[in-house]
């Protein structure tokens, strides 16, 4: 048997996430032509579509709202998780101080103290993006951590027989080292951002498609409810991927490398 082209492996790939799509929207077809369930429990998907087409201006300009406070947690959290991974790479015995408060972190539901913010913090845009920060938080810091230890034993001896200093050594070895690690805890925390964020609307807002899906439950519009959550999941789509062009600019021989062993 004759191996795939490259061409039509590359086509063969290309196609799957949309047969994936279409074969889940004519199950959904499906299971409302066979049980016909009542629209506020689960419309069509032609419903939907028309409804996303009818409200674009609406769901779009709440789009951008929740799209934001992605960002700003998002972004929040990268910049945390970088810094603390940093911290408990450079200087060992920070961890003394910030592993109780991790694991604080870690053990406590972050949604929980969620009224506590919202309480302290008022219920403008700070408290939601902190609530999807800590949220998203960790997973960049673990694997930042874990990319900062990764450097070849062989290349550190190396760059010590050079004299080179431990600033120096960092920057310019483990820093581009790591950042393999930190991209797979940045798309971990980006999707964690979105849930975040969205979580946040559901508990304290006026805008934003978390607070459209509330509305929406609350007056048993099921095709407005999922045609939110239909625009949410694009959004949430579109910034993984805008985050994966980012990575494959800033590493692309770990991309090669993906390549490579897929090609093998």
């Amino acid at each position: 048997m004759h191996a795939l082209s490259p061409t039509l492996r590359g086509a063969l790939n290309m196609s799957l996430p949309f047969m994936g799509l279409m074969t889940f929207i004519l199950l959904w077809e499906l299971v409302v032509w066979i049980w016909s369930p009542p629209d506020y429990l689960l419309p069509s998907f032609v419903t939907v579509a028309a409804r996303i087409f009818n409200d674009w201006n609406s769901l779009t300009a709440n789009a951008w709202i929740t799209g934001y406070e992605i960002m700003l947690s998002f972004v929040a959290a990268s910049v945390a998780g970088v810094l603390g991974a940093a911290a408990l790479h450079l200087y060992p015995r920070s961890g003394k101080i910030l592993l109780p408060v991790l694991i604080f972190v870690q053990i406590t539901p972050q949604i929980s103290i969620a009224p506590i913010l919202f309480l302290w913090l008022g219920l403008g845009l700070l408290p939601k993006v902190v609530i999807a920060a800590l949220i998203s938080f960790l997973p960049m810091l673990i694997n930042s951590y874990i990319g900062f230890r990764s450097l070849d034993a062989d290349v550190i001896d190396l760059a010590r027989s050079m004299h080179v200093g431990r600033w120096r050594l960092f920057t310019h070895f483990e820093l581009p080292s790591a950042l393999p690690h930190m991209f797979v805890g940045a798309k971990i925390a980006m999707t964690y951002a979105v849930v975040g964020a969205v979580v946040a609307e559901f508990m304290a807002s006026n805008a934003g498609l978390g607070y459209v899906i509330m509305v929406a439950n609350g007056l048993l519009d099921g095709a407005l409810g999922l045609a939110s959550l239909i625009v949410l999941s694009i959004e949430g789509l579109v910034l993984y991927v805008l985050l994966s062009v980012i990575e494959g600019l800033l590493t692309p021989w770990q991309i090669a490398q993906r390549r490579g062993v897929n090609s093998g």
